[in-house]
């Protein structure tokens, strides 16, 4: 069990054991491949103006008051996290190791990149501003980051670089400190010259309110990643399996993965993009689909997938990722965790866990206050309004103690002897109907709801044995178990929501809290603060441990009960790695997929910001969480009906917070009686209205990677075969989106929701990139709140030059044969002389799981019969085998790969050329190559042996294009990683400058006859050349 601690300052002594901390759900897993995304870090030591990492207490001065990380934990120079490289600073006994972010300009090489990665922290605030980009036209972009405090409490967030403490000016605080990743989109269209760092001073305060608060900001890291892919380059950012599984499956389990588009076409629809992973212990039986990526975009992909072969889950290995479709074929290799094990009771385990899907797609939840505090129901009203829930506590601080005047209120109203647990006996509950809140929440549109069991005065709205406490609803007046009420009606009337419960780990005034009590959470018995008398506690039973006697307990029963969020609230002292690991597995067995706030003491699966919501997107999830009433949770008298959140501010902050990644939790405070106040109930249905007739564009969505708004009026969602632009006012009659939306002519933009959904917009690409929409005077008085327009994902792939083109060469004959290349990359020979009608049409037809390509005999060596055999010779239909294809591609990449580590067109025995004549400009200048044997022979081995040396060095980022086409049929096209490949096949380690190496290669004897040509063209991760080569292999 965990051991119970005293506090230093504020801080809670917390799981503090272990050392450095990389988060599970991101941490690098040794990928390799040619198609993971190249990264390069830049060396920022020349920005470096402050001091972050301490071997002792006053060694460092990170905030201001000589507050530090312990550097006996840094990680190393070489640092890898969520595919990104970066260099990490060192402990430096008498120098700087960060940057604080003052608008400083920093210059990369010369050349596109696809998005900026940084390792911050921010102080005692978040941190946010504005990051800019300024491209070699003179244009801008900017974006905005979001970075959170390097230590919070009670409410932890969830860092990626988590040490086990922090040190102060004197000592150690056992709060674990935090680096944090955040990514910015940019302009992969265009060269960057510079790129302007945030100017923070200010930031946004992490309590309720979220009000503007002092705060620096420190970047420790930064790392580009390059574009200088062509055609369609999708690259894998990262992949990694998971925790969570498809709902409504037997634990399919889901495995992420990250997708890049670093070339320069899009990705549409009838690529039929489709990507799945495989292993030894691994078989997918749900691939990914990308139905539309534009250049410089990308795309978060699940793949469903099942243990094979017995393995048992939480088994580790490798496992490849597979990318395929028209023109597009890749895989590359990643440590995988094979199914879903059992959760420990560990920091490390517990951090693994994330939000379940129902929960990310869910998006809008009802959060309920309920409890004695609604017998008075009073908060004061404007701008002396505090919360009503904390009416006890409030009225305990005396005269002028806090600015609504509680105690003044509690006294006139009251009176001097009337004390706070006498509210018990009037929370009559007498009009509780549990049936019409489920109705009126599924009204709403909610996904969910977040009832309140426990708030701090410690009274229960759920049974707990006598021997814990007797301080509940069943107990005490009115002897009902309230919240299984709720549930019953859940589960009977409204089965679709998801039920969960907010629970407050401290009581104000419980006794047996004293030891562990602090700031506003003190326990032991309250005061009457009218006469001092010492207050007996209600339902009070004497416990030996408050933690592992009551707080373990209720929280359990909650579990039991079938809560599907353990929504906590404060912190503190905790067992809750216990509990999770326990909930966890016990939920998971019932086949259910639960959460836990980051207010549990641990930073588990989402933040909670309290009457605040962010202003940018983040990446771990969030969620957004306030009151109907402007600021009380809990039932207040005074508040008019008219300063409750319209219908209008509901659905607007729904639109604004989805858009970023949030869920939202909208609150409402019932009387004590169990009636929830009437304005409530109009403005959530009539929210709900619009909710419901909109819900393809909130449910199900996620944020959109490139930006998430433009302006105060506009903000995008997306998913898998969509994409949605949504006006937060009534729109114009012409709308004008700068924003590079998915847009490609042709598709028709239609109205969702209102009375004219369905009605197709006019619209058009304007020559500068600008989306134009023509809105109607209908349109417009068709819908109220907010319009949304929806980009329905289709379109054909226009001629681009490449292999993924409708043919339009010469007239095809009758005795036409059709190619179908299954999306794994595999071929089978058809008889398809029936369909004549498509040389008509000559256009690329999806069928099923397969592309049809139409392709005359236009193959430099080969007639149509030595086709046509040669393909039936090695036809294999069916998704899982390696096929002599595959084979075939992955041999000819290996040998483009190999001759291409050197760089070379060589003196020597090799069948290669120059791809220009003109090498003045290349870098790499090769010796020889010998193969042997030369030409090479199908069916036998094939060595390499090449020299050379680079006049500058070979670099990590530094890449290769590999093009393959048999006569027109292109059989490969891939992006190689130099260094990558180096250490892989030659355990050669970049930076390098000379090469000098033997290679073999096993070449297939049942290869197609015919000419294959290859190009290898190699290139410094800013485009400029190394080398390039050509080759043309009879085979």
């Amino acid at each position: 069990m965990l051991l119970h601690g005293l506090f230093l300052g504020l801080a809670p002594a917390v799981l503090a054991q272990g050392g450095l901390v990389v988060n599970p759900k991101n941490v690098d897993g040794n990928q390799s491949g040619s198609n993971f995304a190249r990264s390069m870090p830049m060396d920022i030591a020349s920005l470096w103006n402050n001091r972050a990492f301490a071997m002792s207490p006053g060694d460092a001065d990170f905030d201001g008051m000589y507050s530090g990380y312990p550097a006996q934990y840094l990680p190393g120079p070489n640092f890898t996290y969520a595919g990104v490289n970066y260099i990490f600073p060192q402990y430096n006994a008498s120098g700087n190791d960060n940057a604080l972010a003052q608008g400083q300009t920093i210059k990369p090489r010369k050349g596109r990149y696809y998005s900026i990665h940084m390792l911050a922290a921010a102080e005692t605030a978040i941190a946010t501003g504005t990051l800019s980009a300024t491209y070699s036209d003179n244009t801008t972009t900017s974006g905005q980051i979001l970075v959170d405090p390097f230590w919070a409490w009670p409410y932890p967030y969830g860092g990626d670089v988590i040490f086990p403490y922090y040190l102060t000016n004197s000592s150690i605080d056992y709060n674990r400190s935090m680096i944090f990743q955040t990514i910015n989109w940019l302009d992969s269209t265009k060269e960057v010259t510079s790129i302007q760092l945030p100017n923070v001073t200010a930031g946004a305060s992490n309590s309720p309110g979220g009000a503007t608060q002092e705060t620096r900001l420190h970047i420790f890291a930064v790392s580009l990643i390059p574009a200088t892919g062509t055609g369609i380059d999708l690259e894998i950012q990262y992949a990694r399996t998971t925790n969570m599984w498809f709902e409504g499956t037997d634990k399919t389990q889901i495995v992420e993965v990250k997708v890049n588009n670093m070339g320069d076409e899009w990705v549409l629809a009838n690529n039929s993009v489709k990507v799945t992973v495989s292993a030894s212990g691994l078989t997918t039986i749900t691939p990914g689909v990308i139905n539309r990526l534009r250049p410089g975009d990308q795309a978060i992909v699940q793949v469903g997938c099942i243990n094979a072969n017995g393995t048992a889950p939480g088994t580790i290995g490798e496992a490849t990722v597979h990318i395929s479709g028209a023109g597009v074929q890749s895989s590359s290799n990643f440590n995988a965790t094979f199914g879903i094990a059992d959760y420990q009771a560990t920091y490390d385990s517990i951090y693994s866990h994330e939000s379940p899907s129902w929960f990310t797609n869910g998006k809008f939840g009802i959060f309920i206050h309920w409890g004695v505090y609604a017998v008075p129901g009073w908060g004061n009203v404007g701008d002396k309004e505090q919360y009503a829930e904390w009416y006890w506590w409030y009225m305990d601080q005396g005269p002028n103690g806090t600015k609504g005047n509680f105690y003044e209120y509690n006294l006139e109203t009251y009176g001097p002897d009337h004390v706070y647990d006498d509210f018990i006996q009037n929370f009559t509950t007498s009009s509780y109907n549990p049936k019409e809140w489920v109705d009126l929440f599924a009204d709403a549109g909610a996904q969910y709801f977040v009832q309140t069991s426990k708030h701090h005065e410690g009274y229960a709205i759920f049974d707990v044995p006598s021997n814990i406490t007797t301080r509940t609803s069943v107990a005490q007046f009115p002897h009902k178990n309230l919240l299984q009420m709720l549930f019953d009606a859940a589960d009977q009337y409204q089965p679709h929501l998801h039920k969960a419960t907010y629970f407050s780990l401290p009581e104000w005034f419980h006794p047996d809290y004293k030891k562990y009590g602090f700031g506003d959470w003190p326990g032991g018995n309250a005061t009457n603060p009218y006469t001092n008398e010492t207050l007996p506690y209600t339902g009070y039973v004497p416990l030996n441990d408050f933690v592992e006697d009551l707080i373990l307990p209720e929280m359990l029963i909650l579990a039991d009960m079938g809560t599907e969020i353990m929504w906590c609230d404060i912190g503190g002292p905790n067992l809750t790695a216990e509990f999770a690991a326990s909930y966890f597995n016990s939920m998971a067995k019932k086949g259910k997929q639960v959460a836990i706030n980051n207010r549990c003491g641990l930073p588990a699966d989402f933040d909670t910001p309290e009457y605040a919501r962010y202003d940018a997107v983040q990446v771990r999830k969030w969620e957004s969480n306030l009151g109907m009433d402007p600021y009380s949770y809990g039932y207040n008298r005074d508040t008019p009906d008219s300063a409750y959140l319209a219908p209008k501010d509901i659905v607007t902050s729904l639109v604004d917070i989805v858009s970023k990644n949030g869920n939202f939790l909208l609150d409402v405070g019932p009387r004590a009686d169990g009636t929830i106040v009437e304005i409530e109930q109009q403005n959530l249905r009539a929210a709900g209205k619009w909710i419901k007739e909109h819900g393809e564009a909130i449910f199900n969505t996620t944020y959109w990677f490139i930006r998430p708004e433009e302006g105060d009026t506009i903000r995008f969602t997306q998913n898998s075969d969509s994409f949605y632009i949504s006006t937060l006012y009534k729109p114009n009659a012409t709308l004008m989106i700068d924003s590079p939306v998915p847009y490609v002519d042709d598709d028709k933009i239609t109205v969702v929701g209102g009375n004219m959904s369905g009605t197709v917009i006019p619209s058009k690409l304007l020559s500068n990139g600008t989306l134009q929409l023509t809105v109607s005077t209908a349109v417009q008085n068709a819908d109220r709140y907010a319009w949304v327009f929806k980009i329905a994902y289709g379109g054909q792939v226009a001629w681009n030059g490449t292999s993924n083109q409708t043919y339009s060469g010469p007239e095809l004959p009758t005795s036409l044969q059709s190619i179908s290349c299954f999306v794994d990359g595999t071929m089978m020979m058809e008889d398809n002389s029936h369909v004549a009608e498509a040389e008509h049409n000559r256009q690329t037809s999806i069928r099923e799981a397969k592309i049809e390509i139409e392709l005359s005999f236009l193959f430099v060596d080969a007639q149509w019969p030595d086709l046509q055999k040669a393909l039936h010779d090695f036809q294999i239909v069916g998704s899982k085998q390696r096929t002599t294809m595959q084979l075939l591609i992955t041999t000819i990449a290996a040998f483009l790969a190999s001759v291409a580590y050197a760089q070379s067109k060589v003196p020597g025995e090799n069948p290669l050329t120059y791809c220009n004549a003109n090498r003045a400009g290349e870098i790499v200048k090769i010796s020889d190559v010998e193969f042997e044997p030369n030409p090479p022979i199908k069916g036998q081995p094939l060595t390499i042996i090449a020299n050379g040396t680079s006049r500058e060095p070979i670099m990590p980022g530094d890449y290769i294009q590999l093009n393959v086409h048999w006569g027109w049929l292109s059989v490969a096209n891939e992006k190689l990683d130099i260094c990558q490949q180096m250490e892989e096949a030659l355990h050669m380690k970049c930076p390098t400058s000379h090469f000098s190496f033997k290679h073999t290669v096993d070449l297939p004897s049942s290869m197609p006859r015919g000419t294959y040509t290859l190009k290898a063209d190699a290139r410094q991760a800013d485009g400029d050349t190394l080398s390039c080569l050509t080759s043309d292999l009879h085979f």
